[in-house]
Parts: structure tokens; sequence; C-alpha cells
């Protein structure tokens, strides 16, 4: 939805300067953002697959697993090696 799409917007320009700016520029900074279409696609595609993301997480139950960096890194290797040519 456009309200959606706004929010990202301003979540977006809020991370980028990296603290909270007046709501009357973040308001003029995501117009103009409107009118440029291929953000538009950026973000609609991003909140797309944001919502694909949890209706599977929802539907396999995905639980996450921690890992030291360094059993990651032998897993990683052991792959690497096993790979053909």
């Amino acid at each position: 939805t456009e309200e959606e799409v706004r929010g990202d917007f301003a979540r977006r320009i809020n991370e980028s300067v990296g603290y909270q700016l007046d709501e009357t520029v973040i308001q003029s900074t995501i117009d103009r953002l409107m009118q440029d279409e291929k953000q538009l696609e950026r973000v609609a595609e991003d909140l797309l697959e944001e919502k694909v993301y949890r209706t599977i997480e929802g539907a396999v139950g995905v639980k996450e697993t921690p890992v030291a960096f360094k059993e990651l890194s032998e897993k990683e290797m052991a792959l690497y090696e096993k790979r053909p040519g």
C-alpha cells in the first residue's frame, strides 16, 4: 500500500542520516521519492520480499540457531573442499 511504501521510505531516510529528522523534511523527501519510479519499484519489491519471507517463516517454523564463527568457518571450508573441480 502507499502507506507501507511511505513508512518504509521514512525508515530508510532516518536510518541513512542516523537520527530522527523533522517530520516536514521527511514528508517532503518522501514526496520526491514517491515520484521516482525506480525508487518506488525498489521499495515495493523489498516490502513484497519481506512479506513473502514472513509468510514462509510462519508456515515452516524457521528456528534460528546460534553458531560460533569458528564452527561456521569450518563448515564453509568443508563445503568448499567438497565442491567439484
